[in-house]
């Protein structure tokens, strides 16, 4: 799609807001490659942009309706939920780094190609995997164990998931 205008896209916002989920295509179009563009950079990496992206239009989906009681542009209203979402995202990223449990020891990783995927992962990254996913443990256990909000938590395990399937593809 061509360079869509400030009003062509406070159209199709509108349309999102009053429930029209065909108004998502068009607008992916008109403005997924900026937004992308912005995470991307953001991020500094094409995977966890790519679905950083997916999340942003969840959020614009969500929030549609109070676009129009926002004092800013369409445009600079899209560009801001994908700055903001991209900078919690690389917060979540970067909080990873640390010592993932400080409250105890490591967890015994599954046996198996799935265990030998996670243990090649960094350890913030296999032990996320393996508490959510193997072992259960909720949000609010996850949360308080990274010191993470729980919005940073679902963009913390997509990246993580992103990596081991990167591992596993190895």
């Amino acid at each position: 799609m061509e360079t869509a205008s400030d009003a062509e896209i406070a159209t199709l916002i509108a349309r999102l807001a009053a429930g029209e989920r065909d108004a998502l295509r068009p607008l992916w179009a008109a403005v997924g490659a900026e937004l992308l563009g912005i995470c991307d950079v953001i991020l500094a990496d094409q995977e966890a942009a790519e679905a950083a992206l997916e999340d942003v239009f969840v959020k614009i989906w969500h929030n549609a309706a109070g676009q129009a009681q926002s004092r800013y542009a369409p445009r600079a209203w899209l560009r801001s939920i994908a700055r903001h979402h991209a900078l919690d995202l690389r917060r979540a990223i970067e909080a990873e780094g640390g010592d993932y449990d400080p409250d105890g020891p490591d967890l015994t990783l599954p046996e198996g190609p799935l265990g030998d995927a996670l243990s090649l992962l960094p350890r913030g990254h296999g032990q996320l995997i393996a508490r959510a996913y193997v072992y259960g443990e909720g949000y609010d256990t996850l949360s308080a164990r990274m010191g993470l909000r729980k919005s940073q938590l679902r963009p913390a395990l997509r990246v993580s998931l992103l990596r081991l399937r990167e591992a596993l593809a190895q």
